[in-house]
């Protein structure tokens, strides 16, 4: 059952492409929502979207535009001043902003089409063949230790080969001591989140992933 649900994942998920502006976004999103949600055959010539995704277009471009803005700044973009600016945006938006740092970073990413009722997953990557699935968390002080054990069951039950797992706050003990003990949860928090938001490359298990797209907001 689990190679199933890898495999129909994998056939819906966007497939990379070079270019990661927002409207190479916008059009990738809009196409995979028709796809998926509109009656077939769909041949009306002018369809209008639903508004649940023209938010969800608004919050991309939003998210595009802190990442402008962050970038711009390049070595005054110091952790206090993108940690701050991340927990200001809402949360919304910086869930699609760290999709979009994925989505540049190469990987295969399917999001989430609502924002409430999404079993604790805000999305979805391939990497390298492998399923991850994306919790974001805008914390201002210490995260919880049960979000990071509810986190665990989301990973098994969508038999995921990990997660990862993106704050703005501070790790406390017993949450580093929950996330040590499972080999599945990819913490990305404090300089590592600030490493990828600003486009460098990420490393997993001690494997580099070529980042393609960085920067690429011209």
């Amino acid at each position: 059952m689990q190679l199933h649900i890898k495999l129909v994942l994998a056939k819906n998920f966007n497939k990379p492409v070079r270019q990661s502006s927002v409207a190479t976004q916008k059009a990738f999103l809009a196409k995979n929502f028709k796809k998926q949600l509109l009656p077939i055959p769909a041949r009306t010539p002018r369809v209008r979207l639903p508004k649940k995704l023209k938010k969800h277009l608004n919050n991309i471009e939003y998210a595009s535009q802190v990442l402008l803005e962050l970038r711009s700044r390049t070595q005054l973009a110091k952790l206090p001043v993108v940690i701050a600016t991340l927990r200001r945006i809402s949360p919304y938006v910086f869930e699609e902003l760290v999709l979009t740092c994925c989505f540049e970073q190469g990987w295969q990413i399917q999001r989430n089409f609502r924002y409430t009722g999404d079993g604790g997953i805000d999305g979805r990557v391939l990497i390298l063949g492998k399923l991850y699935v994306i919790q974001v968390k805008r914390y201002a002080d210490y995260i919880s230790p049960k979000h990071i054990k509810d986190f665990v069951c989301c990973i098994e039950g969508e038999g995921a080969n990990g997660g990862f797992f993106v704050h703005t706050g501070i790790t406390g003990q017993l949450s580093k001591q929950l996330i040590r003990r499972s080999d599945k949860i990819i913490l990305v928090s404090g300089q590592k989140l600030v490493n990828f938001v600003l486009g460098k490359q990420f490393k997993i298990v001690g494997i580099t992933i070529p980042v393609k797209t960085v920067n690429s907001y011209q």
